[in-house]
């Protein structure tokens, strides 16, 4: 009985950190300047992305958020990923323009930001 105890116990600690990075609701914006920042990205966010926003993903799974004027830039194919394409782990991908373009998360996930972002819920 006592490690079921300890693995809820780890469980809250984790989640309780997650809060700290990770907005439960609502919106939120930020610019991770010249260097990647790590963000912790919820299921079913959205982070949207500035024009010149890199994004890689490094856990997790989301699909692209594009518009009419096309998709995000995935720097490591040379290609356009169009909307609701799935989201490669581990490829540097590029926001052409401040048009709403991102990615929507399917689980859980961890991205490294560099450039201006918002993490919207829902």
């Amino acid at each position: 009985t006592l490690i079921p105890d300890i693995n809820a116990r780890i469980d809250q600690k984790i989640d309780a950190a997650m809060e700290d990075f990770v907005p439960s609701s609502g919106n939120s914006s930020a610019s991770s300047g010249d260097s990647f920042v790590l963000v912790n990205v919820k299921k079913n966010q959205r982070i949207i992305g500035d024009e010149g926003t890199e994004f890689v993903v490094r856990s997790g799974s989301g699909v692209i958020v594009a518009t009419a004027n096309g998709g995000i830039a995935d720097l490591t194919v040379g290609a356009d990923l169009p909307n609701e394409t799935e989201v490669p782990l581990n490829h540097h991908l590029l926001v052409p323009r401040s048009d709403s373009r991102g990615i929507r998360f399917t689980t859980n996930s961890i991205v490294l930001i560099r450039g201006s972002y918002s993490v919207k819920s829902k």
